[in-house]
């Protein structure tokens, strides 16, 4: 007898790493924001130590994206700032923050800028960095949860030197060396049962980290079934 299948969706506390509807070469794809307007592909390249960035940003100016020292927050972060201007021009900036204001350049830059492009809204560039540098302002690219935060403008700096404030910004906690490449999920079967779990009336402190445990009765089944989050 087939086995039936329960997907379990943890939609209150539980975020889940949720694949971009753009198609990239990368290996890895995740949605920084809720509204998916921020998107990052990435690919690990365990051979030269390195790793490739693609991010894809529904707007027509600057972006952001950084390394964070396990805050989520801008002061310590590692970031880089790029954009494309109306003649096509791609630019990307190496930077490092000491506070919650413009992050300094780098008199190191390495972040590698591959390409950039904008089309259709959208401001996308590739960039490659190795995973340890020499350069005490940045920080190292390493195994278990890393905090990105990211962030953007609608219009593009009026000079390299003069970047406004961003409109939009976050941060995410990411596995970046051990997530499962896109091309080797299986597919689910079909006849897969989804089943959301909420948590109702509760307000998540914005400042402190907070668990919630609460018991959850799930539907009853009469056969096995494998469970999938």
């Amino acid at each position: 007898m087939a086995n039936k299948w329960v997907y379990l969706l943890f939609a209150a506390l539980l975020v889940t790493l949720v694949a971009a509807a753009t198609i990239t070469p990368e290996e890895h794809h995740v949605s920084m924001d809720e509204d998916s307007n921020y998107n990052m592909h990435w690919t690990v390249n365990k051979h030269n130590n390195t790793m490739r960035f693609t991010v894809e940003v529904k707007t027509t100016g600057w972006v952001g994206f950084g390394i964070s020292p396990y805050t989520g927050q801008m002061p310590g972060s590692d970031v880089v700032i790029g954009w494309v201007d109306n003649n096509g021009n791609a630019f990307l900036q190496d930077r490092f923050a000491t506070g919650r204001t413009m992050p300094t350049l780098d008199s190191q830059q390495n972040y590698q800028l591959i390409a950039g492009s904008e089309s259709n809204g959208m401001t996308t560039l590739t960039f490659i960095r190795k995973y340890v540098t020499d350069d005490a302002n940045d920080l190292p690219l390493e195994g278990g949860t890393t905090r990105l935060i990211w962030a953007y403008n609608t219009n593009d700096p009026p000079s390299p030197t003069n970047i406004p404030i961003h409109t939009k910004m976050g941060s995410r906690s990411i596995n970046l060396f051990d997530t499962m490449p896109e091309a080797d999920k299986p597919p689910l079967p079909s006849d897969t049962q989804t089943y959301d779990v909420t948590v109702f009336n509760v307000t998540i402190p914005s400042k402190d980290t907070t668990y919630w445990c609460q018991g959850i009765k799930l539907p009853q089944v009469t056969e096995k079934h494998h469970v999938i989050r």
